[in-house]
């Protein structure tokens, strides 16, 4: 688990990317989910946000969006692309949870692919989703989609 040190570490980092920080974007989010404290939330998410803006990174959601996408629109998805898309699924939601947004519609195409690439390889979908769910993900929609529960 991810520790407050860390994280600051993390967000003081030289060199940020998409993919790192979408990745500490969950690291936070998972964070808060344990700690419930808002002093530290509101002083994570104001950091996080200075630090997209200071690295050219705030179009991350739309980014992320758009990376997912191209997954579930893939004809031929093998097992280790459903648990990078399942992986960029948690890690949009964090985004969002930290403030970022994007036009209703990419949420509604992200949902429609990743929907239809679920009922496609369903099986297969809920079995790497049951090694991902957690208490703080039960709820979100993809995992309630393929009725996975915690």
């Amino acid at each position: 688990m991810t520790s407050l040190s860390v994280i600051k570490t993390k967000l003081t980092s030289k060199r940020h990317s998409f993919h790192s920080m979408s990745t500490l974007a969950l690291e936070i989010v998972l964070f808060l989910f344990r700690t419930k404290d808002n002093d530290v939330e509101c002083l994570l998410k104001r950091e996080f946000l200075r630090v997209t803006i200071e690295h050219d990174l705030g179009s991350i959601l739309n980014h992320q969006i758009q990376y997912a996408n191209r997954i579930a629109e893939s004809d031929s998805i093998i097992f280790e692309e459903i648990c990078k898309l399942l992986s960029l699924l948690e890690e949009i939601e964090a985004l969002k949870y930290l403030g970022f947004t994007c036009p209703k519609e990419e949420i509604a195409s992200l949902k429609k692919n990743v929907q239809g690439l679920i009922t496609k390889k369903k099986k297969l979908a809920r079995s790497i989703a049951k090694t991902y769910i957690n208490e703080w993900n039960q709820g979100l929609w993809w995992n309630v989609f393929l009725e996975v529960t915690y």
